[in-house]
């Protein structure tokens, strides 16, 4: 894990940010990827400079919560959302 980044979203931006992130989620189904899925997702954040321990440090998401939906992508642009989940 790296350190925190200098700068992370102001709260308030983190806040809308998990907000929109449960209502895509509901609205999606509450659909959740797949296990292999799920572990290329952390992988790409465990590599990425802007992640600040559990948190995104682009979005101020919790890392392990938002690479579980199915409907969910990286701000940054790394993972895409999935077409093809379960409900969990």
């Amino acid at each position: 894990m790296t350190s925190p980044i200098a700068d992370p979203p102001p709260l308030i931006d983190q806040a809308w940010s998990f907000a929109r992130a449960v209502a895509t989620f509901f609205a999606d189904g509450c659909c959740i990827v797949s296990r292999s899925q799920y572990e290329r997702r952390l992988q790409i954040c465990d590599a990425c400079p802007s992640r600040a321990d559990w948190k995104c440090g682009a979005c101020g998401c919790i890392i392990p919560l938002k690479a579980r939906g199915q409907s969910m992508q990286c701000p940054l642009g790394k993972w895409p959302s999935e077409t093809t989940g379960t409900v969990g």
